[in-house]
């Protein structure tokens, strides 16, 4: 009888083992970061997902990156990219390369093109949004100060911003949790879900971006 438990009882937790392991499927890289355009110097930091069978976001993914030709074949000519997925352009090359993250176990992975174009004078090179962290109550609002600057650091009059709102998970949030106003003042919606979120704001003609952190509570 004694034998009969102890089986059992390993049984079990042989299960329960088996029930808690994942294999990973699929690398994606979100495709904001697909055919952006960059100018020499120029810096941005790419992020990628995994996922399982099941279609459930890994959160303990760690990829690996490099920088390839068209062709596949590893470069540092147009850029390097280190571990983390910051990238910075050249300044000697222009033309289109790929980004590749992936998976060192599976070999896995997922890529995207990028145009390394020369500087256009009066386009968006940086753009600056404060505060970079509000905590906030549902239906509250809260002005942000918004400035573009040229390749030079200089100021520029005006400029074109597109806004994204994301979960911790990456899943975008159209419509139920805040909007931003001409006038530069978000506003939360009375019904936001509470949680943390990240706003990303995109120059229209350039791949110039930054981002903010929104806690709603």
């Amino acid at each position: 009888m004694k034998k009969l438990l102890i089986l059992f009882i390993a049984s079990f937790f042989s299960v329960a083992l088996a029930v808690e392991t994942y294999q990973l499927v699929r690398v994606e890289i979100p495709p904001h970061h697909n055919n952006i355009q960059l100018q020499p110097g120029q810096t941005h930091l790419f992020s990628a997902m995994a996922f399982d069978e099941q279609g459930a976001l890994l959160p303990d993914f760690h990829p690996h990156w490099k920088v390839t030709d068209m062709d596949g074949f590893e470069t540092t000519i147009p850029g390097v990219i280190d571990q983390n997925g910051y990238f910075e352009a050249g300044r000697a090359y222009y033309g289109k390369f790929k980004i590749m993250a992936y998976d060192s176990e599976t070999g896995l992975f997922d890529q995207v093109e990028i145009q390394l174009s020369p500087y256009n004078y009066g386009q968006v090179a940086h753009v600056s949004v404060q505060p970079t962290y509000i905590t906030s109550t549902r239906g509250m609002s809260h002005y942000l100060w918004v400035a573009c600057y040229d390749y030079e650091g200089r100021v520029l009059p005006s400029c074109s911003l597109n806004y994204r709102v994301y979960d911790v998970f990456g899943s975008p949030h159209y419509y139920d949790v805040a909007y931003i106003t001409n006038d530069s003042y978000l506003h939360v919606r009375p019904w936001a879900p509470q949680g943390q979120y990240r706003i990303e704001f995109h120059a229209v003609n350039s791949s110039a971006w930054t981002q903010m952190r929104l806690d709603i509570y």
